[in-house]
């Protein structure tokens, strides 16, 4: 049975907020907040790395053969997945923004926007200091995790 994780009540309304549900969207936002500096900003391949790292806890949380996808889940294949899956979500939500560019480059750096800045799309982003996101990178149990949703995707061709 997955317990569901300890988070912070802020995180919790964050994520209820904006529709975050399923486990890779979770990771991948949890990622984001570990990786970035204080400013809010986190470069592309280090988000990468903790969600990568993130995802093989939960598969192993969920009896799934982690040691298998270890070996074969590259971080080319995790870029991948969060530059035409996740981000995308969070783009359109304005959660985040990225470079022009797009996420092309291990290097982009991609960064959390303010809710001032979402609700005026106007506006340039800003990092967000709000509790929703705080970079405190407090440690949070993602490999209990047991939200779910329809728009739940894993990594393509990871182990069932």
């Amino acid at each position: 049975m997955n317990a569901r994780p300890q988070i912070p009540p802020e995180l919790e309304r964050f994520l209820t907020e904006h529709g975050i549900a399923d486990p890779t969207s979770f990771i991948a936002l949890y990622s984001l907040v570990c990786a970035a500096h204080d400013g809010g900003e986190a470069v592309f391949n280090d988000i990468a790395v903790h969600y990568r790292t993130d995802y093989l806890k939960l598969l192993r949380a969920e009896g799934r053969d982690a040691e298998r996808e270890a070996g074969r889940l590259s971080l080319d294949e995790v870029r991948d997945h969060l530059a035409r899956v996740v981000f995308p979500r969070f783009v359109a939500e304005g959660i985040v923004v990225i470079p022009d560019t797009g996420l092309t480059s291990p290097d982009a750096v991609v960064r959390a926007r303010s809710s001032s800045a979402r609700a005026s799309p106007a506006s340039s982003a800003a990092p967000r200091r709000s509790p929703g996101l705080a970079w405190n990178r407090s440690p949070v149990p993602v490999a209990r995790t047991s939200r779910r949703s329809a728009s739940s995707r894993p990594i393509a061709g990871a182990a069932s």
